[in-house]
């Protein structure tokens, strides 16, 4: 209803059963109300959530309505991961998950809480950045690139890294700049599902400190494989 004629079926002081053309819009707006504030099951430190239907991958999903715990006396951060687990930390948002609320709360309850969804779009499946989107993970031995969240990762390598890929759409461009650390000469093992081919092989990483490579991938769902498309070393 965002312009001064709607298509929506509107109450009206006259009319009876309200609540049967109510529940109806809201049945029809509930896709969007994924993750929201359940204010029946909010209650102290408990932050009551709805869930609804997302795709995780390429699998229509269902999550339950739920609840998690909050922290006493602290900025909460409520968000999702790419599978549509809500959990709360104090440190932040997490780079790759996606941000639901911030909640401030006392020492037995909620003070005040901002929504963070609407950064957010569920078009398509589970909410997605509008914008490009960028994450900066820290690094670790092991790590999972869900590109369901981000087209590129820049990481900083602090030792050697062996990726797993995970999420993309078909045809989806994907981007790693891997940065060496001053040390420099880190390795990276890749995943099985990449593939190099023609042209372009294995690449061996730029071995000097502080500089970066940046190696692209297109996804081929069908296959399960993340081709190779692109490399360029050296920044």
């Amino acid at each position: 209803m965002s312009h001064s004629t709607t298509l929506l079926d509107l109450l009206s002081s006259s009319q009876t059963q309200k609540e049967v053309t109510a529940n109806s819009l809201l049945d029809a707006a509930s896709p969007a109300m994924l993750f929201g504030r359940r204010a029946s099951t909010t209650a102290a430190l408990a932050w009551g959530y709805y869930g609804g239907t997302l795709l995780v991958g390429s699998t229509l999903t269902q999550v339950a309505n739920g609840t998690v715990a909050l922290s006493a006396s602290a900025t909460n951060y409520v968000e999702a991961s790419s599978a549509g687990v809500v959990s709360p930390n104090t440190s932040g948002f997490t780079a790759g998950n996606f941000p639901l609320y911030t909640v401030v709360t006392g020492a037995s309850s909620v003070i005040s809480y901002i929504d963070q969804r609407t950064a957010l779009t569920s078009i398509g499946g589970f909410p997605k950045t509008v914008a490009k989107r960028i994450a900066t993970p820290s690094w670790a031995a092991s790590m999972t690139l869900d590109w369901s969240l981000c087209d590129v990762y820049r990481i900083s390598l602090g030792g050697n890294t062996t990726f797993t890929f995970s999420g993309a759409s078909d045809g989806q461009n994907c981007q790693i700049e891997l940065t060496q650390d001053a040390t420099g000469a880190r390795l990276v093992t890749w995943p099985t599902s990449v593939r190099f081919s023609g042209d372009i092989t294995s690449p061996t990483l730029t071995t000097t400190p502080a500089k970066m490579d940046r190696i692209g991938f297109q996804a081929n769902t069908g296959l399960n494989k993340y081709d190779c498309v692109a490399v360029v070393k050296g920044y």
